[in-house]
């Protein structure tokens, strides 16, 4: 069979695992997206420990309707086929350990994902690995079939690399190392199988132990920092100072995200931090000059330091702040009264009686 159509109905009856997955993978995403809390499926720290079915139930749900359909779409095309040659002893296994490696590999480089995309690249991969076997494995992983899923994969890299879309190429990945080291073991009939056997546990393993606390930190590709800086934001106005140091961690693993440094400065703004919030303002701003909640932002912490200023006795000061908000922001409401301000300033610099 072509892995260009998927078999009948009647014929995916006898595929329980296959149109199983492909059932659950269709009911959890139309529940997700009609707003049934699935956080209990997705991939988090304590999938890794706690909550090991998490590595499975990620998979299930998907992003988008186009998402759904490409996956569902080759789990059956594919798993239809490897299933029906190699049983449910093989696939089974096979979607288990797709499933799981590269769902532990995607979180531990990045910050984890949800669909079928690893598993779906497990059966390829499987399939290419095993199809001297077999011949309908050899139709189902046709050249022309494992080229597109070649090209998918660089193109997915390039989207994500140039900020199009942020595809789970670890996922990717993880699935079709571990379906390849499957293939190869299901594909020879000697004592190398027991060494194919072995690669593949030992793979999921290293795997898993990846994205572990004590390992992940070090191997990450930068959503830590991302993990790090949601927690912070949860926290700015319940917990400033958590939230201040939060932001730290997070932007000494990256210093280039504008939107840390101004929740940074919201932070210490309302820990009375004044002096620092107006230098974490102007680091947003300069990082991203364009946007108006940064523009404000640093507007309104520099006319607070200037009245902070005033209420000390520090003139000067008072005067550089308000003249900064206005340079930030001349249209503000508030612009006015900052002229006012630096006006009384001046005037009493001057010696001015009034």
């Amino acid at each position: 069979m072509s892995a260009s159509r998927v078999l009948p109905i009647a014929v995916l009856a006898k595929r329980p695992i296959t149109s199983g997955l492909a059932i659950a993978a269709i009911g959890v995403t139309i529940a997700w997206h009609v707003g049934v809390p699935i956080d209990v499926l997705a991939m988090t720290s304590d999938a890794i420990g706690r909550e090991p079915w998490r590595l499975l139930t990620s998979a299930l749900p998907h992003v988008g309707a186009l998402h759904l359909i490409f996956n569902v779409y080759w789990l059956l095309a594919l798993g239809s086929v490897i299933e029906g040659t190699c049983g449910a002893r093989v696939m089974g296994p096979l979607v288990l350990t797709a499933a799981i490696g590269s769902a532990a590999l995607e979180w531990a480089l990045a910050s984890g994902g949800v669909g079928l995309s690893g598993v779906v690249y497990g059966l390829i991969a499987f399939a290419w690995f095993a199809r001297r076997r077999d011949a309908s494995l050899a139709a189902a992983a046709d050249p022309s079939t494992v080229r597109l899923f070649a090209l998918w994969f660089v193109l997915c890299v390039v989207m994500t690399a140039t900020g199009t879309m942020r595809v789970g190429n670890a996922a990717h990945a993880g699935g079709a190392i571990l379906g390849a080291l499957a293939g190869a073991a299901w594909g020879v009939t000697d004592a190398r199988r027991r060494v194919w056997i072995a690669g593949t546990v030992v793979t999921t393993a290293a795997f898993v132990v990846l994205g572990s606390p004590l390992v992940r930190p070090l191997v990450n590709l930068g959503a830590i920092g991302y993990e790090i800086a949601d927690r912070a934001y949860a926290l700015v106005e319940s917990d400033p100072a958590r939230a201040i140091a939060l932001y730290d961690e997070a932007i000494e693993r990256d210093g280039s995200i504008a939107n840390w440094h101004y929740n940074r400065g919201v932070a210490l703004f309302l820990a009375r931090r004044r002096d620092e919030a107006l230098l974490a303002m102007e680091r947003a701003h300069a990082l991203d000059a364009n946007d108006e909640s940064f523009r404000a932002g640093l507007a309104s912490t520099a006319a607070a330091c200037g009245y902070e200023a005033v209420e000390q006795g520090r003139t000067a000061e008072a005067i550089a702040r308000f003249e900064r908000a206005l340079a930030v922001a001349p249209e503000a409401a508030e612009a006015d009264d900052w002229r006012l301000m630096i006006e009384l300033a001046r005037a009493s610099v001057d010696g001015d009686p009034r």
